[in-house]
């Protein structure tokens, strides 16, 4: 589904990626972690369309995206959703759901679609509400709900679970999992207890390249992955 290959990223002389090789199969939930400066969030910022590779590929279903810009990749079928949620403050709950699957779709779609989300993802009760009224954890659930209201393929998730109370947490990770196979997800997370609940595979970044990648259970139980998030690696600037 998706691929990069020996992709690079350089400011000025430091090299933030050092050529790095990555795959992902449809319908898998796969996590991105490592330490502050590892390269998972400049990888993160290159798939989504943030910034350009130096050099290298990036490819989603065979298709060449690298360089595209965010908008681009999102009409190519990929949901974003950033770490601090894009959302209208004045805009209510509803409406905001209802804008992200009208798009090319019409209303009528658009209707059944917001009444579907507002109640996969329990936000019936502050349906009308304006978004910059809700506390941190449901505007989250709105974004991720205007995310799913386009039905993209692929979901790229920016440390989600970041600020939210254990039962957020618990129910994003509940949602992501009874979506996967609807949905691919790629998420880079620093929470180990939800990427516990919710990774097929997960990929650890260090000094700017792909350090371990492998089945969540037999990653994050490694002894060098321990030792990089301990500090007795040497982290990348």
């Amino acid at each position: 589904m998706l691929n990069t290959e020996n992709l690079v990223v350089r400011f000025g002389g430091v090299f933030a990626l050092g050529g790095v090789d990555f795959a992902m199969t449809k319908g898998e939930v796969h996590c991105l972690v490592g330490p502050n400066g590892a390269g998972k969030s400049t990888f993160f910022k290159v798939v989504t369309g943030q910034i350009a590779p130096t050099s290298g590929r990036v490819s989603l279903g065979g298709s060449d995206i690298t360089g595209e810009g965010s908008a681009q990749i999102v009409r190519r079928g990929i949901g974003i959703k950033m770490q601090t949620p894009q959302l209208f403050d004045d805009m209510t709950v509803e409406d905001t759901i209802w804008l992200g699957a009208y798009r090319g779709r019409g209303k009528a779609h658009a209707r059944r679609r917001t009444a579907e989300l507002l109640d996969e993802l329990r936000l019936g009760e502050v349906a009308r509400a304006e978004v910059g009224k809700l506390a941190h954890g449901l505007r989250q659930r709105v974004e991720i709900a205007s995310v799913l209201a386009g039905d993209p393929e692929l979901i790229l998730l920016d440390e989600p679970a970041a600020g939210m109370s254990d039962a957020d947490v618990d129910f994003l990770a509940a949602l992501i999992l009874r979506l996967r196979g609807q949905h691919s997800f790629l998420v880079v997370e620093h929470d180990m207890r939800f990427i516990r609940m919710i990774a097929d595979r997960v990929t650890v970044f260090h000094n700017g390249k792909i350090f371990l990648e492998g089945r969540s259970d037999a990653v994050l139980s490694d002894q060098g992955v321990k030792d990089i998030y301990l500090g007795k690696g040497k982290a990348h600037a």
